[in-house]
């Protein structure tokens, strides 16, 4: 772990989240309009600026956007006490060091979806066994289909797709877009990354016992079975593929500019619908399981190749990330009527509330991606 974290590189700032801070320099004003766009070494200046709003912003996201507005906790029961404790101890603890690691170190998004996947597969295959469990009330069909070696494999890719992207890597594209100034810093010394890698730890811990070996007992489940080393495999080589990967730049000769933020709503929005119809439908569709895992590589090895290319052509920026994730929320707020009226009350969940969110975080979007139009103006001007 110790070579995972690294030794402290900003021995400037104060050695807690509530005392630490980031500095900035009148240079600031000569980069590109959103610092993560061209992540850089910190600079050493007059001014200090808190930091503590922005992590504890990104550690409420992270469960809310991968919980709530998805319906898998309603509202009411993510308010309550021990629920917020654990959900915000596995996403938000989780979110955060995944996007100090990648900032400490300088890497980019491609690392923050692969941390995000070994995320998915600690959360879903590690802490509460889905991947293991016959019993887990959220699997369907997928408790037989595509099942071998004691793992549901389209459940195991589908959920580590899900994580790493709406769980993940969306919560920090949000945060950083709030907070601007402070996107391209680490946000904690060494000792508050260890310390929020300890509360995940723990938590984790516990949710292991709660939901490996206690909670499914009386159905037969005693235990997670030796396929669970797969999921551990697999997660260490998501981590350490991560921390080697080179994070993608602008190209200095591009003459193509980025694609249309409107465009760039309805592509998400539509990969969104096409992997939801994937995950869920197919398996009632196509009696072959190795279908819709094939459909799940292949959707996100193309989203990825896309948006790599398109990332490196000029103007690329926070507003774009923002419009990505703009248009996979808008699939859960358009979902959000069908969730509450029908689904969730056969759950025995309480699903009130539920629409009222997903309509006031959808206006929440609206106004920051109206907020930051000035400074794609900005860097349109800059481009030219």
């Amino acid at each position: 772990m110790a070579e995972q974290f690294g030794s402290n590189q900003w021995p400037g700032m104060p050695s807690t989240v509530e005392q630490s801070h980031v500095y900035e320099s009148p240079a600031l004003a000569t980069l590109p309009p959103h610092p993560a766009d061209a992540p850089t070494e910190p600079l050493s200046p007059p001014r200090r600026q808190r930091v503590w709003p922005a992590v504890l912003t990104l550690f409420l996201l992270a469960p809310i956007v991968g919980e709530v507005l998805s319906g898998s906790t309603p509202p009411l029961s993510f308010i309550n006490p021990v629920t917020f404790l654990l959900e915000t101890g596995l996403y938000g603890s989780g979110a955060i060091v995944v996007r100090e690691l990648v900032r400490r170190r300088g890497l980019g998004w491609a690392s923050i979806l692969l941390l995000g996947a070994a995320y998915g597969i600690l959360e879903e295959g590690l802490v509460v066994t889905s991947w293991f469990n016959p019993y887990w009330p959220d699997l369907g069909v997928l408790v037989h289909y595509g099942r071998l070696f004691d793992v549901s494999w389209v459940w195991a890719f589908g959920l580590t797709t899900y994580h790493a992207v709406v769980s993940i890597t969306i919560p920090i594209v949000l945060t950083e877009t709030l907070f601007p100034h402070l996107a391209a810093r680490p946000w904690l010394r060494r000792r508050g990354l260890i310390l929020f890698s300890i509360w995940l730890a723990l938590i984790s811990l516990f949710s292991l016992l709660l939901f490996g070996f206690l909670e499914f007992r009386k159905q037969g489940y005693m235990h997670p079975p030796l396929a669970y080393f797969i999921a551990l495999a697999l997660a260490v080589a998501c981590v350490w593929l991560a921390l080697r990967m080179r994070p993608s730049t602008p190209s200095a000769s591009s003459t193509r500019n980025a694609p249309r933020l409107w465009q760039l709503r309805l592509l998400a929005l539509a990969t969104t619908l096409l992997f939801f119809f994937d995950l869920w439908a197919m398996p009632n569709l196509v009696p072959f399981p190795l279908v819709p895992i094939a459909l799940v590589i292949g959707l996100v090895s193309l989203a990825t190749w896309v948006l790599r290319r398109w990332a490196r052509r000029a103007g690329w920026g926070a507003q774009h990330r923002l419009a990505l994730a703009f248009g996979v929320i808008t699939f859960f707020v358009l979902l959000s009527p069908l969730i509450e009226f029908f689904v969730l009350p056969h759950t025995g969940k309480n699903p009130a509330g539920l629409i009222v969110v997903e309509c006031l975080f959808l206006l929440g979007l609206i106004l920051l991606s109206w907020r930051i139009r000035p400074r794609r103006k900005q860097a349109l001007a800059m481009a030219a």
